[in-house]
């Protein structure tokens, strides 16, 4: 099952994100919430945003692989999906900068990852329908 891998890749991916805010908290000696700490909010909310979207898509892509969806077209959501996720936190990590709740750099690669994002789901939901109803009628 190909989306096997994914699955693990973006678990992998998951911990890194949590890790990172475990370190943000305590370099800035904040156990909960941002303590108003711009960096560590943005930590935070790449964590958050990472887990938002992601579950749902390896639903959708493993629905699909199991509906009859193949290898390659696996791959292929699964790779741009990551590239995606991945533009996303390196846009909030790396590319923005915040003074309080305004946005005074970046936003560019945030922008693309979330374009990719909805791309991917949205296609993939499309299959999914597409699927249902060739299982089915047909």
């Amino acid at each position: 099952m190909a989306a096997s891998l994914y699955i693990a890749l973006f678990a992998f991916a998951y911990v890194v994100l949590a890790l990172h805010v475990i370190k943000g908290r305590r370099a800035f000696k904040v156990a909960v919430g941002d303590g108003g700490n711009d960096v560590l909010r943005m930590r935070i909310r790449a964590h958050g945003n990472f887990s938002e979207y992601v579950p749902l898509f390896l639903l959708m892509l493993m629905a699909a692989e199991y509906n009859g969806l193949s290898a390659l077209a696996v791959h292929g959501f699964g790779a741009f999906f990551a590239v995606a996720r991945g533009l996303h936190v390196y846009g909030l990590l790396k590319d923005e900068a915040y003074e309080g709740d305004k946005r005074v750099r970046g936003g560019r690669y945030r922008f693309r990852a979330m374009q990719g994002t909805f791309a991917v789901i949205g296609v993939l939901a499309g299959t999914l329908l597409v699927q249902f109803v060739s299982l089915q009628f047909f």
